[in-house]
């Protein structure tokens, strides 16, 4: 900390008492006058407020592309002219907020947040409650704090759990704080006392254990120093905060001794919940890292302060914006690694309070709240059983009607959010799914007197049943039954959130245990239901019998599969209720018709709610409806709030009102023969389609312009699929934003003739989306663009002319393939993923730039192949005019199953590649036939299985000095300088050829037999230079950083959390947390009549919201031929340049200039 000066509108805002900070106060009226202050003037705390404001700057604009498109300009442009107000949530401290460029200035957007803490015993420390943040748990000042936290809630009616019994093994740490030993203790069960419950991340490295064969010797002595890190951080704490006797889960529990876990895993209950303490290694991946390790440094700009009669020294500091705009992001600590692991829900959740080790600083809870060192204070804290509801009698006011029938409604409701917190997090042994949660089990259990079935309760088992697996995959072993989310990996949906009749009934239950917990591992289960019958339908489509077992339809709520072993899928079946069930209804006959690609009708007892009884009595129809006429369709709509059977629409042109009808289970079909009219399909009630909405244009029809296609579907949730046809003008497509879309969306050509003007896709998650085979003819070229978030399957964008911008910001997950081939028109493209199994961009129009900013990881998807031809994995890159790929950190494919893993670079275009951050490539990395390519980087590369670089005729230096591994490098071309100079080991071969002059003979010297394991040959200059040869780029991570630094830098360092790329959305900074955070209460501000301020929802982070470098990577799909020398004993040659191979250089094209993601 060092003390600053302030500038004359700080000087005025400190002066004037932040108290008055509630009434806003002008701080800087532009950005000119704000970088003035800060550079000119010395302002320390202008200083701080800049460093945020101009990386919010820098992410704007690179949202400029999307801004001038219309895309994003509802959230106002920030004017820079800053106001301070009191900081809305957390602690002490102020927002930045800036007025922005809408019509009447009335919105504002965060732009910077600054906290205030002083050092204990400051005069201030009576009104600021931050302190600055120990760097190290371990510090006296610290565990004192800490120490001070448990005192002051031990004061806490509700929180203290005093003395209570002991578990039947705890370690005992003694009474001496500098003893080297400690010792296990068995205890009657009688006893008591206070203890303190760890929480951690085992990780995979080897720890200290109890096992049956040890116990006697850890009951007599335990050396402390014998212990993991985290082990001896916890017993060092235990004993300066006075406690005698720690529960560690690996020293308490005989590990390998399976009915003495079962025993006390089945007691997870009463551990965590009585325990007077629990401490969460949270950052700390495994068990080695320890409670104590380093936090993150924070910069520190310290002034004199006068509050009223005080006056002290107090400290700013930045705070990150993502967590400022809500207290829920502090509370669940996200990134946190302790925050992805099973056990640890139920551990967090069960304690009466806990202390928790972050990255950032130290964070206290207990039912006052949650708190950090820095001064955040919030009233909340994570789910906790301690402040649910008992279940009985008990009310409180809700807005929900059933929860004023049933008071036990909410506890249902709490176990439901539980599981959508639990579901993605990881266990280490697959068969814990519900033993690391049978505690929290056990305390519903008792206080809504229920019967627990498998992670289901008995008297919602019908509600229970329809979950919904968001992102699953079967396991392959049972650990529980089928038709329970904990059969699963994922995340399930549970719950109904409309009024329903229940007419199925539940006859029977019948669950096998694994061993006596009630709550813990099952090996089978069987459920008896009595229900009306429905006739559904199985539906294949797109289904490819060359593959092993895969096959789809438009609705895949439900699945069913050829037998029980069967891991793999068959068609969804089409119904209603959204029920993952893996069902035996396919004996070998029916899997045979399944192959013929027929369909084939089944009567199944699904028929769980009175909705559709009342629709099949009303409005229904098992032939197909044809409409004709625009009356037809608004008297349905009046009369059948769910209407069964599929409905044929026929030239019913201009507005199609279906307002009324909120259920649809069947499929809709629409074909116009009129190619001039426009035609809007629109219902403000329709939620949920089972079938399609199939949209059929003109087609061949067409003499000129197409009409426009508009779907509105404001209150659509769910639909099979969604398709448009044959010819439309610009296609629009609006529904609710968390539309799930069962099948895809896919827009062609279908016809011998189409064509299309923008297309614009508003929906979450999708199964696919494909637009092809589209002779898009929009004025100045053709947009798509999605709020899409979520792909199940992949993204296919090829063979379409006139589309000119794929722009798809928000997208975080497609799990297995984009690719975007064969466009000859486009030339912009821009996603936010953050990783996916293959990238493909090919052989689209000359001009072609390309915008990743959050891709971090290429391949290593299960089955990539599926989707995919070839089997292809990671990236494949040709003929783009730039990339940008700044934070791709690993490519793998090699390893995963038969796929090939690629990333491969080719084009005529480029004269930089760069990736900046790529640490680890498990495939081929190839750069082929890049004729304009001057330079290449790969800084931060450690491990590559295959370097392939050839026919890059201007390619002269080429270093990769931090590369410790290599299976195979081969490169020819006319090359000067090679560098390896952190080179390691070369499992495989090396094969080098460049220009006469090149130096092999410090590859000779340091390669031939102390790292090349194959074959060696080095194509150039073997005379040893006069002078010794050095690199000329960093060879270790902190030089690279520090020479980073000395040029300006990059915006991505290849650390992941310095890298910028902050969360799911991306957005590090003020464009994270303020791009859409309009709100219309900047007037008041003006005016100085208001004390509120209102922060919107942060944007989902768009494409180019970090800041774009010259940084690329591209890839060729087939490598050169076999050009490595054949295996056999090392030896070096000297080799003529006569023997190097022809590189074939090409003349530049006349207009090539290094390309630039410039707009």
């Amino acid at each position: 900390m060092y003390r600053v000066a302030h500038c004359y509108p700080t000087l005025i805002l400190f002066a004037d008492n932040l108290e008055a900070l509630c009434r806003g106060y002008l701080h800087h009226q532009s950005l000119e006058a704000l970088r003035k202050a800060a550079n000119n003037q010395g302002c320390g705390i202008c200083s701080l407020i800049l460093a945020q404001v101009e990386l919010c700057q820098s992410e704007l604009e690179e949202l400029k592309p999307q801004w001038d498109a219309g895309t994003i300009r509802e959230y106002g442009w920030p004017l820079w002219e800053m106001w301070i107000v009191k900081r809305g949530v957390g602690g002490d401290g102020f927002w930045v907020m800036s007025t922005t460029d809408d019509e009447n200035k009335r919105n504002v957007r965060l732009v910077a947040a600054i906290g205030l803490c002083v050092e204990d015993g400051d005069p201030l420390a009576q009104i600021i409650r931050g302190r600055p943040v120990e760097q190290h748990g371990g510090t006296e000042k610290a565990i004192s704090r800490a120490h001070d936290w448990v005192n002051e809630c031990n004061e806490h009616s509700n929180c203290s759990p005093g003395e209570t019994l002991l578990p039947c093994r705890v370690v005992d740490v003694g009474n001496d704080v500098n003893s080297p030993y400690a010792k296990l203790r068995e205890t009657d069960g009688e006893e008591r006392g206070k203890y303190i419950s760890l929480s951690y991340c085992w990780g995979k490295a080897p720890q200290f254990t109890t096992t049956k064969s040890t116990l006697e010797e850890r009951k007599r002595q335990i050396t402390i120093s014998d212990l993991s890190q985290t082990h001896q951080d916890v017993i060092k704490l235990a004993r300066e905060l006075g406690v005698r006797y720690l529960w560690i889960d690996s020293i308490c529990i005989c590990q390998g001794d399976y009915d003495d876990w079962e025993r006390e895993s089945a007691k997870m209950l009463s551990i965590y919940a009585n325990s007077y303490l629990t401490v969460a290694a949270s950052k700390a991946k495994d068990h080695s890292e320890g409670l104590f390790s380093q936090t993150k440094s924070r910069e520190y700009k310290t002034f004199e302060y006068t509050s009223g009669e005080l006056k002290g020294q107090a400290s700013a500091f930045n705070l990150p914006l993502d967590q400022e705009s809500g207290a829920s992001t502090y509370i669940s600590l996200p990134d946190e690694p302790l925050s992805d692991r099973g056990w640890a829900l139920q551990e967090r959740v069960l304690s009466c309070r806990t202390l928790l080790y972050t990255k950032q600083q130290m964070f206290f809870e207990c039912s006052k709240g949650f708190r950090g060192e820095d001064g955040t204070v919030l009233d909340s804290r994570f789910e906790n059983v301690h402040d649910m509801p008992s279940g009985q009698d008990e009310t409180k006011e809700t807005n929900d009607k059933e929860e004023q029938d049933d008071p036990k409604a909410r506890l249902y409701q709490s176990w439901y959010s539980l599981l959508w917190l639990y579901g993605p997090r990881k266990l280490t042994q697959a068969s814990d799914k519900l033993p690391a949660i049978s505690g929290l089990a056990s305390i519903f259990a008792k206080r809504i007197n229920d019967e627990y079935v498998a992670g289901l309760w008995r008297s919602r088992l019908l509600e229970g049943l329809l979950w919904q697996g968001l992102n699953c995959r079967r396991v392959p072993e049972l650990r529980a039954p089928s038709w329970s989310w904990a059969s699963m990996d994922g995340i399930p949906g549970i719950g109904v959130r409309e009024d329903y009749e229940e007419v199925a009934k539940v006859l029977d239950v019948k669950i096998d245990l694994k061993g006596t917990n009630i709550y813990g591992e099952v090996t089978d289960g069987r459920i008896k239901i009595q229900a009306p019958m429905e006739r559904l339908y199985l539906d294949v489509k797109d289904w490819d019998p060359t593959k092993p077992g895969y096959a789809y339809d438009n609705n895949p709520p439900i699945r069913t599969a050829h037998d029980e072993t069967h891991s793999r899928p068959l068609p969804p079946l089409r119904s209603h209720p959204s029920f993952c069930f893996f069902h035996r209804i396919c004996n070998s006959e029916e899997e045979d018709m399944v192959r013929l690609k027929t369909a084939a009708s089944f009567r199944l007892a699904l028929w769980l709610s009175g909705h559709i009884g009342s629709v099949i009595a009303d409005c229904s129809n098992e032939e197909t409806l044809t409409i004709t006429e625009v009356t037809q369709v608004s008297s349905l709509a009046a009369s059948c709030p769910t209407y069964t059977g599929d409905l044929h629409l026929i030239n019913v042109t201009e507005t199609i009102n279906m307002t009324g009808v909120k259920t649809l289970i069947g499929e809709i079909t629409y074909n116009n023969d009129f190619p001039d009219d426009y035609v809007t399909f629109y219902s403000s009630t329709l939620k949920n389609v089972t079938g399609a909405l199939l949209m059929y244009g003109a087609g061949d029809k067409t003499t000129k312009a197409p009409g426009d296609l508009n779907i509105t579907l404001p209150a659509l949730r769910s639909i099979g699929g969604l398709a448009a046809y044959w010819g439309w003008g610009d296609v629009s497509i609006n529904t609710d934003p968390k539309l799930n879309i069962l099948s895809g969306l896919k827009i062609n050509s279908g016809g011998s003739q189409s064509s299309a003007g923008n297309l614009y896709f508003n929906v979450t998650s999708a199964w696919y989306i494909g637009v092809s085979g589209v002779e898009f003819q929009a004025t100045g070229g053709a947009l798509f663009t999605s709020s899409a978030q979520r792909v199940t399957s992949g993204i296919g964008i090829w063979g379409s002319s006139g589309l000119e911008r794929v722009v798809l910001d928000n997208l975080k997950f497609v799990n297995y393939t984009v690719s975007i081939t064969s466009n000859p028109d486009l030339d912009y493209i821009s996603l936010s993923l953050p990783e996916v199994g293959l990238l493909r961009v090919t052989e689209n129009g000359r001009d072609t730039h390309l915008s990743v900013p959050n891709l971090k990881k290429l391949g290593g998807r299960s089955d990539p192949g599926t989707y995919t031809s070839g089997g292809d994995a990671g990236g494949i890159f040709r003929d783009l005019v730039n990339a940008s790929l700044p934070l791709l950190t690993e490519v793998h494919g090699d390893e995963v199953d038969w796929f090939k893993g690629k990333l491969n670079f080719t084009s005529n275009f480029f004269s930089e590649l760069s990736l900046p951050s790529l640490k680890t490539a498990n495939c081929t990395l190839g750069i082929d036939e890049n004729i304009a390519l001057n330079d290449f980087s790969i800084p931060r590369l450690n491990y590559v299985k295959d370097l392939q670089i050839h026919d890059n005729p201007r390619l002269l230096n080429f270093t990769a000095n931090l590369l410790k591994k290599a299976d195979n490098i081969n490169m020819t071309g006319p090359f000067t300088n090679v560098e390896f100079f952190g080179l390691e080991v070369i499992t495989g071969d090396f094969y080098l050829a460049g220009d006469k002059t090149m130096d092999c003979s410090w590859f000779d010297e340091h390669f031939l037999n102390d790292i090349v394991q194959g074959s060696y040959k080095c194509v150039g200059n073997h005379t040893k230079p006069a002078t010794e040869r050095k690199p000329s780029t960093p060879t270790d991570e902190a030089d690279l950083r520090d020479k980073e630094s000395e040029q300006g830098g990059s915006s991505s360092s290849g650390n992941e959390e310095g890298s910028g790329s902050g969360s799911d959305s991306g957005l590090s900074t003020g464009a994270k947390a303020g791009i859409g955070a309009g709100v219309g209460v900047a007037g008041l501000i003006l005016l100085g009549l208001g004390a509120g301020f209102l922060i919107g929802k942060k944007t989902k982070r768009s494409p180019g919201a970090i800041a774009h470098t010259s940084d690329s990577g591209y890839q060729k799909a087939e490598l050169d031929g076999d050009i490595k020398p054949s295996g056999g004993v090392k030896e070096a040659h000297s080799v003529e340049a006569s023997e190097m191979q022809d590189t074939g250089k090409s003349e530049l094209p006349v207009n090539q200039v290094r390309a630039e993601l410039a707009g």
